[in-house]
């Protein structure tokens, strides 16, 4: 399994503009190779994907940058549609390590970031609709397309998304299932949840190509031109499976086991589906031939309603529901970090599980409470918690667990947010400042005030501190040795005041420190 450190990094750089022509390249040789690629990929690029950034994000996820190569890209945005496509807003990157391969979904590209959240409320009305965004079935389509590249060898693939992109991959992991497939390594990054009904439906269960294959010999060109039936064909069928009874909607079966469905077709049935579903213009596109043979004697209409496997398809799909909204079977596979602030953790239930990265990884049965109830969030936590710069302060950065994540800040974001401390210090900390500029070399004796100290400056700082509490409580647990290690690492970053000297002190900053 690859870490947190390559899934975090994997998934932001979905917002990067790569582009086929980086297939076969190391993400060291696209960045920090020289020829104006790097400049090119992180144009439009977010979070800590920025220009100051650069300097600093080989050091932190060097090994990633070496090992990790582009090996695919699918951009249906609107500077990635070709001549022949609708611009949809989907974008993927597939990523490879070896045999390892990671497909990371781009989030919602709108800005400012509060516009972003309107793509979460659209998703929802969708889904509650008993439809899905268009951008969630092109994610399960470069699934396939990748698995076919690969010859069916699913086992060494993985999935990763922030934010919309979070919610794409969730919904690719459900799809695998559905299919049969090894349900992929699903790690989402403050992602929307899509865990309620109407995301997968009966109609996923009625196989449309096979159906009309069955009913009438059409030749390969002329099954391509009844795509556009397809959504009248499953709206009508909707319909009437409500009618009899058998269906509450899409998303909710009412047979069971033993349930005989039966689907009897009459003459005023035929004539409302072919007027309903607009058939004769669906068809207009076909040869004389074909259309003559559709509707002589009105069979064709006629076995398109008397699906023989019906029942069985209905069972299947109130299974396969169950089995989404009961969730068991993904909480292994499928991981959600959050942060218990950003608005996404309250809006829609998760595929999975979900882990609070700033309440120790507590894992959260989250349920909707609505998008009005937590609109006073809004603004905080499109601002402060929604990028995946909050998760980089929680991964360790040394030893045997680099890569992985703790229950605790890193000690270099906490030697970052002092230096903020201290630089924001007004005359209320001249104990502190004096401390500093002595640049004394602490001693046992001393640490213990220097603690105090920096305690009373962390909880009077009139600045925002991302995790203050956290790390009032990580300094509150200091060792004197511990004390004297994260003084020393304060005095080299204060060294250039104006000049930040890791991801930790673009993160605090918000920029130039």
């Amino acid at each position: 399994m690859n870490s947190a450190m390559e899934y975090l990094l994997l998934s932001t750089l979905s917002y990067g503009d790569f582009s086929n022509m980086d297939r076969g390249r190391t993400l060291e040789e696209l960045f920090y190779g020289g020829g104006g690629s790097r400049e090119r990929i992180m144009k439009n690029s977010k979070g800590f994907l920025t220009d100051e950034s650069a300097p600093h994000l080989f050091e932190f996820f060097k090994e990633v940058f070496r090992e990790w190569e582009v090996y695919y890209v699918d951009n249906r945005t609107e500077h990635g549609k070709n001549f022949y496509s609708k611009a949809s807003g989907f974008y993927a990157v597939v990523f490879k390590n070896k045999e390892k391969y990671v497909i990371s979904y781009r989030g919602s590209e709108r800005f400012p970031l509060e516009d972003a959240y309107k793509d979460f409320v659209e998703t929802d009305l969708l889904l509650g609709m008993g439809k899905r965004p268009q951008q969630f079935m092109e994610g399960f389509e470069v699934y396939e397309d990748l698995l076919e590249m690969l010859q069916g060898e699913s086992e060494n693939i993985s999935i990763t998304g922030h934010s919309l992109g979070g919610g794409i991959a969730q919904f690719v992991a459900i799809m695998a299932d559905k299919k049969g497939y090894t349900i992929p390594y699903t790690c989402t990054w403050n992602a929307v949840g899509i865990n309620k009904s109407g995301i997968v439906g009966v109609d996923d269960f009625i196989d449309f190509d096979g159906a009309i294959r069955e009913v009438y010999p059409f030749k390969s060109e002329e099954i391509g031109a009844l795509i556009g039936f397809k959504e009248a064909y499953m709206d009508f069928l909707m319909r009437e499976l409500k009618k009899k009874g058998y269906i509450k909607d899409r998303g909710n079966v009412k047979v069971s086991n033993g349930h005989l469905v039966h689907h009897e077709i009459k003459p005023e049935n035929i004539e409302e589906f072919i007027k309903s579903t607009k058939l004769n213009k669906h068809v207009s596109s076909l040869s004389i031939a074909t259309r003559r043979g559709l509707f002589r004697d009105q069979e064709f209409v006629r076995k398109l309603l008397t699906l023989p496997e019906l029942g069985r398809c209905l069972l299947e799909a109130k299974n396969f529901i169950e089995k989404v909204r009961n969730n068991k079977a993904y909480e292994d596979v499928v991981v959600n970090f959050c942060h218990s602030k950003d608005l996404t953790i309250s809006l829609f239930n998760h595929v999975g599980s979900v882990y609070l990265i700033d309440r120790e990884f507590e894992q959260k049965e989250v349920r909707n409470t609505g998008f009005m109830k937590n609109i006073f969030l809004f603004t905080k936590s499109v601002k402060d918690y929604h990028l995946e710069n909050v998760f980089l302060p929680f991964l360790v950065t040394e030893g045997s667990r680099r890569g992985r994540f703790s229950r605790y800040l890193n000690i270099d974001f906490i030697a970052s947010l002092l230096r903020k401390v201290i630089h924001f210090a007004g005359e209320e900390d001249r104990a502190l400042l004096i401390r500093y500029y002595k640049r004394e070399v602490l001693q046992a004796e001393t640490a213990e005030e220097v603690k105090k100290l920096l305690l009373v400056g962390v909880g009077r700082c009139r600045e925002n501190l991302l995790y203050r509490e956290q790390a009032l409580k990580a300094i509150e647990n200091f060792s004197a040795g511990e004390v004297k290690i994260i003084w020393e690492k304060v005095k080299e970053k204060l060294v250039s005041p104006y000049e930040a000297t890791d991801l930790f002190d673009i993160i605090l900053f918000g920029g130039s420190s």
